[in-house]
């Protein structure tokens, strides 16, 4: 199976205020899609349900009662995490605990569509985090590198505002390697 064929597997959709992904996860045969978001959403469609961070997490940092997806899927989301932008609490590392997080969000095997903007790393307070050399292999730490589109492996080295924004698909498979750019 691809990454592609969403038939009947499970999607979680993180940080989304327009339900775009959600539609294209549904139109690929997806049974089910959450959406987790700082932001209360009201979307009107049986198969999409949204919960905010809060709810899903707790207090606690945990997650709802072990809850596993197949696919998740973060696009331009993580860099904006620990900044305050959107409602979330300041945290220098929010981005890498965000990634943590993943690991038990998506199931042993499942995958994760990440998508960040990419150069030389930089922190445009309070907008978001661009990841270079250094940061982008401590996001990855812990998972296998499966593939990525759009990574021009030279850009790392270049500061170009809000950087490109390769997906890299992740497995939820720790080898011990971290991916190095």
């Amino acid at each position: 199976s691809t990454i592609g064929e969403l038939h009947g597997k499970s999607v979680a959709i993180m940080g989304s205020l327009v339900p775009w992904y959600e539609a294209v996860a549904l139109a690929h045969g997806a049974a089910h899609v959450l959406t987790i978001e700082y932001n209360e959403l009201q979307y009107n469609h049986p198969n999409i349900t949204t919960v905010t961070n809060d709810e899903w997490y707790g207090d606690g940092g945990g997650d709802s009662k072990g809850t596993t997806f197949d696919v998740v899927l973060s696009i331009s989301s993580f860099e904006h995490d620990g900044l305050g932008r959107y409602g979330d609490p300041l945290d220098p590392e929010g981005d890498i605990k965000a990634m943590q997080k993943m690991k038990r969000l998506v199931r042993p095997g499942g995958h994760l569509l990440l998508a960040v903007p990419t150069g030389k790393d930089t922190l445009v307070w309070n907008v978001h985090r661009i990841y270079g050399r250094l940061r982008l292999p401590l996001m990855m730490k812990g998972w296998t590198l499966e593939h990525h589109v759009g990574l021009d492996r030279e850009s790392l080295d270049f500061y170009r505002g809000h950087g490109i924004q390769p997906v890299y698909i992740l497995r939820n498979e720790d080898t011990g390697q971290v991916p190095q750019f």
